[in-house]
């Protein structure tokens, strides 16, 4: 009596690894969904209610009208600042050097809201890669 083998075990075997990687690929795909939407709404809660808490006076003390800003530039708003900067970096180090002037000028909630954000954009975009570089589609 001579024992038959299934012809389409082979196939399938390489069915069922295929559906395991498919459920690989959408679970990697959900959490990557599911980082970027809770980073998001995190950084918008953050910047709410950061908001909101710098718009009330706090407890003891008075607002007064007065604006007491100095209108002249400092050195590093100068034209020879940035023309220095430009020489010795290029616009690349002008560019980097107005970001971090407006990232000092930000407010902490601010600051934070933003790197939550960007983490959260960050990671949720590492998923997505790794379900690209995943075979079997």
């Amino acid at each position: 009596m001579k024992l038959e083998r299934d012809p389409f075990q082979p196939f399938a075997a390489a069915m069922t690894h295929k559906n395991l990687l498919s459920k690989r690929r959408l679970v990697v795909r959900w959490v990557g969904v599911v980082v970027l939407l809770l980073g998001l709404v995190s950084a918008g809660v953050v910047y709410s209610v950061g908001e909101s808490d710098s718009a009330k006076p706090a407890h003891g003390q008075e607002t007064v009208g007065i604006d007491s800003r100095d209108d002249t530039l400092s050195f590093d708003d100068s034209k020879t600042s940035s023309r220095g900067t430009e020489m010795y970096f290029g616009k690349v180090g002008v560019l980097l050097a107005t970001w971090f002037h407006h990232w000092e000028e930000l407010k902490g909630f601010e600051r934070l809201a933003i790197m939550i954000a960007a983490s959260s954009v960050l990671a949720s975009s590492i998923c997505f890669l790794v379900v690209n570089r995943l075979p079997g589609r």
